[in-house]
């Protein structure tokens, strides 16, 4: 019988390492364990003098404006929610009603616990990439606090020399802190200039059109060729037009000839 042969495999880490990142939050609500912690919150809350209720709320939207889009917004919502704890007579101001909603909204961080279970398949676009590269789509699990678990995704490529490499993780609501970056780091971005409007008219940012290569943007809807568009297709198709419209005039848009409603108004 032969003697069997020992195989030695030796696996040499290419990199990168993923590690949690811990700065990455998001808003969820507060729920307090009982209704009576909930009715002690809102009446301290109501009990604070107007001119406390200012600083406290500007504070608080110092502190979250920059790492989230409408946060005031946010705590209106969270307020609607819990304004059954009020007394029936009460009628908080509208900086009161945004404290009492931020009392009740708490950041959380998805990846503050643990980051893992990577799970790894090819992208759909494999477009503009070196001969023998591949793109990929990474998925992983990520746990916070509480054990509350998240699905994260990544992309990266793999390079024919087995080099990876991953893009840089960008949140959905990430345009406020694009324009915090530019202004406060001296950044440069590439943004259509009706994000970057108001910043630009009051001078916290300058914008410069790009002319070579040009950025164009086209919007198109596509319609069934068996059946004519309906009402609310024909209602979308037209605003979109109106609104590009109003935003050349104000010159945020650049429009061309192409700019016209493709569908007839039913009748």
């Amino acid at each position: 019988m032969p003697a069997r042969t020992r195989l030695t495999l030796h696996a040499k880490r290419i990199g990168p390492t993923l590690t949690p990142d811990r700065s990455r939050v998001l808003m969820r609500p507060f729920r307090p364990t009982t209704d009576d912690i909930s009715r002690r919150i809102v009446a301290r809350v109501m009990a604070l003098p107007e001119e406390e209720v200012a600083r406290l709320l500007g504070q608080v939207l110092g502190e979250f404006a920059d790492r989230h889009e409408q946060v005031e917004n946010i705590f209106r919502k969270r307020f609607a929610q819990v304004m059954i704890y009020l007394e029936p007579s009460a009628q908080p101001s509208p900086e009161r009603q945004m404290l009492i909603g931020a009392y009740f909204t708490h950041e959380y961080s998805p990846e503050s616990a643990a980051l893992f279970n990577p799970s790894i398949v090819p992208h759909p676009d494999q477009s503009g990439l070196p001969k023998g590269a591949l793109r990929f789509i990474l998925s992983l699990r990520a746990t916070g606090e509480g054990h509350i678990s998240s699905i994260t995704f990544r992309t990266g490529i793999v390079s024919a020399q087995h080099r990876i490499t991953l893009a840089p993780a960008i949140e959905a609501d990430s345009l406020p802190l694009q324009k915090s970056l530019v202004a406060k780091e001296r950044l440069y971005t590439v943004l259509p200039l009706h994000a970057v409007w108001s910043e630009v008219a009051d001078g916290r940012l300058q914008a410069a059109r790009i002319v070579d290569s040009a950025c164009q943007r086209t919007v198109a809807m596509a319609l069934s060729k068996s059946k004519g568009p309906a009402r609310a297709v024909t209602a979308v198709a037209s605003r979109i037009v109106e609104i590009v419209d109003e935003m050349a005039r104000a010159g945020m848009w650049r429009t061309g000839s192409a700019l016209s409603p493709a569908l007839s108004p039913p009748t």
